[in-house]
Parts: structure tokens; sequence; C-alpha cells
């Protein structure tokens, strides 16, 4: 079994408990041992978007469509981020 696998499960449980920083160490724990793996790189987009960090969670999304360029959830989870970042600059412009 590899590694990194325990380690995005306990990522998953420290997210859906709110513990951000303990979701955000042991994802990127799993980002270092297993860096190819697309669900690493995607359950730390998540773990950011959870946290409203909009601009990391879509670099991480990125790193995901770069690994597997046609990961649908990846994809609508990004659109869904620069729409919602358009749509907060343009509610700010007079």
């Amino acid at each position: 079994m590899e590694q990194d696998v325990p380690l995005i499960s306990l990522a998953n449980i420290f997210q859906n408990a709110r513990l951000w920083e303990d979701a955000l160490t042991v994802a990127r724990m799993a980002v270092e041992i297993a860096p190819h793996f697309v669900v690493n790189h995607f359950t730390l987009a998540n773990v950011y978007i959870a946290m409203e960090e909009f601009e990391k969670a879509m670099h991480w999304y990125e790193s995901t469509l770069k690994l597997q360029p046609e990961f649908a959830p990846a994809k609508d989870r990004l659109r869904t981020i620069q729409c919602y970042l358009l749509t907060k600059r343009e509610r700010r412009q007079p």
C-alpha cells in the first residue's frame, strides 16, 4: 500500500472536521510522497477551497489538470472558482 493513500484519507477526515491546518499538512505530505498522483493534488485543492483560499485552490486544480487534463471534477471546480472571482471583481467595480 502506498504511503500517500492513508494520508489523503486522513486529510479528508481533517477537512470534514474543519481542522484545516492538519488537513493541509497531511495533504502536502501526500503530494511530497507521490507528486504524480492526481488525487493528492485534487485533495489539496479541495482543502484550500474549503478554507476559501481561492488562488491557492486554483493552483492545485491546475496542477491536477497538468497531470490528468481530462479530470472533470478539477475542471468543474476550477471553472466555478474563476466564475466566482470574476463575479466578485465585477461587483467591486463602480
